[in-house]
Formats: structure tokens, C-alpha cells, sequence
């Protein structure tokens, strides 16, 4: 795990979108850092790990086919 990830990986991560993080930082649910050379938001993986321990951390997992309501 990456000590610091950009405003899009977390955004990708927690399967939201961008602007909702930026909503989230301005409302204190989850406040970014600024990085020091170009003010970007970035987040530490310790201020993420709370998303991991309840499970709200996107994980891929494939598709699986469901059945078609007509076979049935």
C-alpha cells in the first residue's frame, strides 16, 4: 500500500466520484492534505484505513451472468 495516494485513486478506490471528495473534504468527512509543491489534494493511507476496516473500499470482482428472467 502507497503511503499517499492522489484525490483520482481514492476517488476509484472508494468507488465515488471526484467531486464527491472534494464535497467531502469541504464538509470535514474526509479531509485531504495539500501537496506542498502544487496544492493538489492528496489523502494518507492512514486517513483511508477507516474505509477499509467498514468495508466501503471498492474491491473488483468479476461479473458473474445472471439468469434470464424469460428461461425461467
Amino acid at each position: 500500500m502507497k503511503a499517499i495516494y492522489t484525490l483520482s485513486e481514492v476517488a476509484d478506490m472508494l468507488g465515488v466520484t471526484k467531486e464527491t471528495l472534494r464535497r467531502w473534504d469541504k464538509s470535514g468527512k474526509l479531509v485531504a492534505e495539500r501537496h506542498p509543491m502544487n496544492n493538489y489534494r492528496v489523502y494518507r493511507a492512514a486517513n483511508l484505513s477507516i474505509f477499509e476496516k467498514i468495508g466501503f473500499m471498492f474491491t473488483p470482482t468479476p461479473i458473474q451472468p445472471t439468469k434470464n428472467l424469460s428461461e425461467t
